[in-house]
């Protein structure tokens, strides 16, 4: 699922022999962070300062003043639009408010609570790190020759360019999991000839945080929170060795210890509280075979499309042609992916106004789904900047549909729970 754009919009720069017209508005476009967003609210630039640039929407929006000093919370102000401080963050609140979606597992109805974790309706965020993406660090080196040879030449025009069109989230790893979301899309990277040996996130380009810090929060809120349950997907793993992984692991295992759900059983909210287990751990590479709290891969259902339309055609497809796996975890994205026509012909707009110009057909497509175990029934439906409006609360509300469906009794943890 990597940003296709930076190759797309450096190529046409290259060929157009970057005349000084188009050099000035990239600079104004992609290094400011210009953008075109649909709707009544168009973002104005704030001056950069201490506090990074925050997006202050004009119109029926009022405005938030920018305080001095260090970046702290924002006043939320009426109307349809709101903004908040953290990495740039735009919040438009449900109307059931954010208490709810911070501790929903705990507040499901007790029929639900030993339903397997795989049959309740999950809210997930795609590439979840990529809030804060690092627009002065370099490409990935999974990524072609052309982007890597580009990023060495122009890299003050094409790092913030794939930044924009990265970029799949607004919100902090803790701010997700306040609001609701319970699965953590993590694509860890090594950078190249780093001595330190750090781990980040990646998507097209590194993140500011490192794995370390952003899981010790993790970790942290977990503990504020003892009845809730995250599932966290460890994927990409770009530029790591056995080294890497064997350092990842062991920092993975040691930082949640007994809060890791054994892959052999059939988790539930009831078996997980009993077991003070509150971490479902996915690590998609053969060196986590042998480790019995690490699961395998999660299946991703990733249509590889940039218009709405088409995501709900291929979700609905997936649905009746494949179904849902039986007894396992999975996941259906919501969301978009840029392609070169895309691209070409919105060059000021970015990847957060490209989803959000799509949300009104996405939250449709979500509110007309089941969870369960059926053949078309969904699990974790992930999404790009989850909470801008109320899918999150969407997907949680899908439960209900459960209710008069829900077993009575736990479920028998020895049915063919060891081929996950």
């Amino acid at each position: 699922m990597k940003s296709n754009a930076g190759i797309y919009l450096a190529t046409l720069f290259i060929l157009n022999g970057f005349p000084v017209l188009v050099v000035v508005v990239c600079k104004l476009v992609f290094v400011a962070g210009w953008e075109f967003v649909p709707g009544p609210c168009r973002s104005l630039p704030v001056p950069a300062g201490p506090c990074r640039s925050l997006p202050v929407p004009a119109g029926p929006c009022r405005s938030l003043p920018v305080p001095a000093g260090p970046c702290r919370s924002l006043p939320v102000p009426a109307g349809p639009c709101h903004t908040s401080s953290g990495h740039g963050r735009l919040q438009m609140r449900s109307s059931r408010g954010r208490s709810v979606e911070k501790d929903w597992m705990a507040q499901l109805p007790e029929k639900l609570w030993r339903v397997p974790l795989w049959d309740l309706a999950i809210p997930g965020s795609h590439d979840t790190m990529s809030y804060c993406l690092d627009s002065g660090s370099p490409v990935l080196q999974s990524e072609g020759w052309l982007l890597r040879s580009l990023d060495r030449c122009v890299p003050c025009i094409l790092r913030p360019c794939v930044k924009k069109w990265a970029t799949t989230q607004a919100w902090s790893i803790s701010d997700q999991l306040d609001d609701g979301i319970r699965f953590l899309d993590l694509r860890v990277a090594h950078k190249t000839c780093d001595i330190s040996r750090k781990l980040y996130f990646a998507h097209g380009i590194y993140t500011q945080e490192t794995v370390k810090e952003a899981l010790t929060l993790v970790a942290q809120w977990l503990k504020q929170h003892p009845r809730e349950v995250v599932i966290i997907a460890c994927s990409a793993f770009d530029g790591m060795g056995p080294a890497e992984h064997l350092q990842l692991i062991l920092f993975l295992t040691s930082l949640f210890e007994k809060k890791l759900c054994p892959k052999k059983e059939v988790p539930s909210l009831q078996l997980c509280w009993d077991l003070g287990c509150q971490v479902i751990l996915s690590y998609d590479d053969s060196a986590a075979q042998s480790h019995q709290d690490l699961w395998p891969k999660i299946d991703y259902w990733w249509a590889n499309e940039a218009e709405p339309d088409s995501v709900v055609s291929y979700l609905d497809r997936r649905k009746v042609e494949d179904g849902r796996p039986s007894g396992s975890f999975f996941v259906a994205g919501i969301n978009l992916t840029e392609d070169m026509c895309y691209v070409l012909h919105h060059p000021l707009q970015s990847m957060k106004s490209m989803t959000l110009s799509a949300y009104a057909v996405l939250l449709d497509w979500v509110r007309k789904q089941r969870p369960g175990p059926q053949k078309t029934c969904l699990n974790i439906i992930c999404a790009d900047f989850v909470g801008v409006n109320e899918f999150i609360s969407e997907v949680i509300e899908l439960n209900r549909q459960l209710i008069t469906t829900a077993p009575s009794s736990p479920p028998d943890s020895s049915c063919g729970c060891t081929d996950h």
